[in-house]
């Protein structure tokens, strides 16, 4: 339950920002710091037309070793008045030496089933520390950019 409210909060972040690059914050101080995270993508996206799971393929990349977190909301026109939403996440290393790593990320509709077609995808990577005194974190945003699903029989 906590991972699904901060998967909501976050894609409410992102459809606040209404961000249309890929980007990494990477200022000085404030919490924010240069850690490596430098772009997260999604590359594709597979349905089970039956069942509704979505499938995300997507990767990050990285100029250090790190781990993230990546949170992505998907978006889907049904109708002239409707909109199916999903969240999902997952966690993901990456190790410099090989620059980028992928994933995938499968989740459901949080009411009604998405269907093969066009949809809105938006993606949230986020790696971070806390020592004795501060927090530092490093991010990377995507989207919105459209994205078409293809069914599969799964």
């Amino acid at each position: 339950m906590r991972v699904r409210l901060l998967a909501v909060l976050v894609a409410a972040l992102l459809a606040a920002f209404n961000v249309s690059s890929v980007f990494a914050s990477t200022g000085p101080g404030g919490g924010n710091a240069d850690l490596g995270l430098e772009a997260v993508t999604i590359s594709g996206g597979t349905l089970i037309a039956k069942t509704g799971q979505v499938t995300l393929a997507g990767s990050i990349t990285c100029t250090q070793d790190l781990d993230a977190f990546v949170f992505v909301d998907l978006a889907q026109v049904v109708g002239r008045f409707n909109t199916i939403r999903g969240f999902g996440d997952t966690s993901v290393s990456c190790l410099a030496a090989e620059g980028s790593a992928t994933f995938t990320v499968s989740f459901f509709a949080d009411q009604g089933k998405f269907a093969p077609g066009a949809a809105r995808v938006q993606a949230f990577a986020e790696t971070g520390f806390c020592n004795d005194v501060d927090c530092f974190f490093d991010d990377a945003l995507y989207g919105p950019a459209s994205i078409r699903l293809v069914g599969s029989s799964g």
